[in-house]
């Protein structure tokens, strides 16, 4: 009777046993897929640079939309006009620019500002998602919105890229962080009549870009950070351009 007891008890403890790691492996899986559903939630490429970006953000965007007050408010004084950029369309990257006269006594000089957006992520898994905001200050070599001019630029703004090998950047990865740059530019406008005219512009400089690299698709684990300092074309158009006055 007594070796029965025995039994009986080594039994119910085996079976409390494996009820506790059954239990344990559950909890368990249930704070991996928790936290794989926060690092997923947080892996939205404007969330996670936007906290170290909002600054700079606000700056650029300042920046840009007090342009646009600046032209609009001077229409009727000052020659102005609006822009787009077709290579940026090219890309599916919608994008506005406007320009307007300053310092009128000398007719040589112009301020540029161009805005380019793009949210979309392609059915391909391939991203070049973004924004990105660039003020120019032209001189002229005749008079404005005419012939050559030489401008001198900045640019700023977010991104996130997956499956392009952009900069040095694996496919294997996704990239998301924030650049701020500037440099030189050339460019030429041809008038095509007295309220259309084309833009051609290249230029050249020095961008800071600042990533975080990602490598699980779904949870979006990170395993890196860096900074990237890139030399090279920082501005490139052909725009079509439609005059205000």
């Amino acid at each position: 009777m007594r070796h029965k007891t025995i039994i009986c008890f080594r039994n119910s403890y085996r079976q409390q046993h494996k009820q506790s790691e059954n239990s344990s492996m559950v909890t368990d899986k249930m704070i991996d897929n928790k936290s794989c559903i926060n690092s997923s939630t947080s892996s939205n490429p404007v969330e996670r640079g936007s906290k170290k970006m909002a600054p700079l953000k606000i700056v650029f965007y300042s920046m840009f939309f007090s342009l646009v007050f600046l032209h609009f408010s001077n229409t009727y004084a000052q020659s102005a006009a609006e822009k787009t950029n077709l290579l940026g369309w090219a890309t599916l990257s919608p994008n506005i620019g406007t320009e307007f006269a300053v310092m009128n006594k000398t007719n040589k000089w112009s301020l540029d500002a161009q805005l380019s957006y793009h949210p979309w992520k392609p059915f391909s898994g391939r991203s070049l998602r973004h924004w990105l905001a660039s003020p120019e200050l032209r001189w002229w070599y005749c008079r404005r919105f005419e012939g050559s001019f030489w401008g001198v630029h900045l640019l700023g703004g977010e991104f996130n890229v997956h499956d392009l090998p952009l900069l040095g950047m694996s496919k294997e990865y996704e990239y998301s962080g924030y650049l701020i740059g500037g440099g030189i530019s050339y460019g030429y406008q041809i008038p095509l009549s007295p309220r259309w005219g084309m833009e051609f512009t290249a230029g050249i400089g020095y961008v800071w870009i600042s990533y975080d690299k990602y490598e699980c698709k779904e949870c979006r684990e990170k395993v890196a950070e860096g900074n990237y300092n890139y030399y090279g074309l920082t501005r490139l158009g052909v725009s079509l351009i439609y005059f205000l006055q």
